[in-house]
């Protein structure tokens, strides 16, 4: 009787007043109790009388929890107040902003069954946040937009392996059609995968072809010929400026400073990883982009990349070097006033016959290693996010990194700077650095190389500065033997 007893009281526990939530919580109880190997909650084999006793108690249990619920549903239709039920999971994203990732957000929230919370903002502000969270080991962020700084944060541990989750869920988000290549040289570290590609992209020459007709010229094929097309094009009354340049320090000078420093065979390490910007090629690179800026708008040292997209868009400037990402916003008749008016072309190289080398970037979406969501949903948020369908619908904005889609010839044909970003990779447009120092370091040393184009200091020293920024910190990791 006794144990009976116990069984039957356990249902009970939930009260008419706690509805169905109460109900299923105390049931739940049940399962609580110490079972035998047998199936028995009293822990021992199960005598005679038990089984007969769980038997009529674990029924009596189940209809009593019938009742209960039938009660809720009763109250609910005499105006009682809803039952509590568990609320969507909440997804929180962070990313900087930019015309490909705002698609991807928008797909992101119409995910069944979570409730998206996205953060878009400027490179750089995105890019401290995450570093400012992550840091504490906070679970601010479950979905984080990452690129070349992926394997700083993968080496200090903010990022979760998500090789267990391709194994798990593999078929389930498509992934043999992802591109491998992808995986392995941007998203993945020391040999774990870390992000999903979501995209690929190059920076390449926008310009003005009405302009250029107008002034007999053709896209400018050498620096010098950039240099002069933009003098061209400049506007007595400042108007219009020859050309757009993004000299933000950080990400956005980095990109259009390692363009020039690779176009005057240059880079930033040697195969040894000794920083080499302190060169003949360094020299070149900032001493061009001076001359440059005499042709750009006056606080283009602020600019970043929404910056030199709107310049382009508002006709402002004529040309310049931007990224693959933006071509489709000259044509939105919403907010340009350029529509149809620009070209592309694969960006200039520093003489005739040579090679330019461009920013080539791919993108990754990661799972913070704080989160407190389900890694599982998280996974698949983000596998169906990008999807085969998605990735048709957003090509014009980045390249797919989906095989099926970059192979489909619907899609080649359909959007028209597709060409020029596929002539710009063959041309020689290259990933920068993949190592966590280049990342780490980026901030001061771009912000010691400005003071190069500003004149506050000469353009050798500011080389010589900036190298010594990463040099020291390239020896602090212990990159270099002594």
């Amino acid at each position: 009787m006794a144990v009976r007893l116990t069984a039957c009281f356990i249902v009970p526990m939930a009260s008419p007043e706690e509805g169905l939530a109460g109900a299923l919580t105390a049931s739940r109880r049940i399962a609580m109790i110490p079972r035998s190997p047998s199936g028995h909650p009293d822990g021992g084999e199960g005598s005679t009388m038990t089984r007969r006793a769980w038997r009529f108690g674990g029924r009596r249990c189940l209809l009593l929890l019938i009742l209960l619920v039938g009660t809720g549903a009763l109250l609910i239709g005499r105006g009682a107040p809803p039952l509590a039920l568990a609320a969507d999971p909440t997804v929180h994203y962070i990313s900087h902003r930019f015309p490909m990732l705002e698609f991807w957000v928008k797909k992101m929230g119409e995910y069944p069954g979570i409730k998206l919370e996205a953060e878009l903002i400027p490179f750089d502000q995105a890019l401290e946040k995450m570093q400012i969270h992550l840091s504490q080991g906070a679970s601010t962020y479950d979905i984080m937009a990452t690129d070349a700084f992926l394997p700083t944060f993968a080496e200090r541990g903010w990022l979760m392996p998500l090789d267990p989750l391709i194994a798990k869920l593999r078929q389930a988000v498509e992934w043999d059609d992802i591109d491998p290549i992808l995986v392995r040289d941007v998203c993945s570290y020391k040999g774990k995968v870390y992000g999903v590609p979501n995209l690929a992209i190059s920076m390449f020459f926008f310009y003005r072809k009405d302009l250029f007709d107008a002034a007999g010229l053709k896209p400018p094929a050498t620096m010098d010929e950039w240099i002069a097309a933009a003098k061209a094009l400049t506007m007595a009354d400042k108007k219009q400026y020859g050309t757009a340049m993004t000299l933000k320090a950080g990400d956005g000078f980095q990109n259009d400073f390692t363009y020039f420093l690779r176009t005057y065979g240059g880079d930033w390490y040697d195969k040894d990883w000794k920083v080499t910007i302190d060169s003949e090629a360094g020299v070149k690179a900032l001493t061009t982009m001076k001359e440059l800026m005499k042709y750009a708008p006056p606080n283009v040292l602020a600019f970043h990349n929404d910056e030199s997209t709107v310049a382009m868009q508002q006709g402002l400037t004529a040309m310049g070097l931007l990224w693959q990402s933006r071509a489709l916003a000259m044509d939105n008749a919403q907010v340009s006033k350029v529509v149809g008016k620009v070209s592309f072309a694969v960006p200039p190289a520093a003489t005739k016959g040579g090679k330019s080398h461009a920013r080539l970037a791919v993108g990754c979406y990661s799972i913070s290693a704080f989160t407190k969501n389900d890694p599982d949903l998280v996974f698949q948020v983000i596998g169906k996010t990008l999807s085969k369908a998605n990735m048709r619908e957003s090509a014009g904005l980045a390249t797919p990194t989906r095989l099926s889609v970059t192979r489909d010839p619907e899609v080649m044909q359909k959007f028209r700077f597709i060409r020029a970003a596929a002539d710009n990779v063959q041309a020689g447009a290259r990933l920068v650095p993949s190592n966590p120092e280049f990342s780490e370091a980026m901030l001061q040393t771009t912000q010691t190389l400005q003071k190069g184009l500003t004149g506050e200091l000469a353009i050798p020293e500011a080389l010589k500065r900036a190298q010594k920024v990463m040099s020291d910190l390239m020896t602090e990791k212990g990159y270099y033997k002594k």
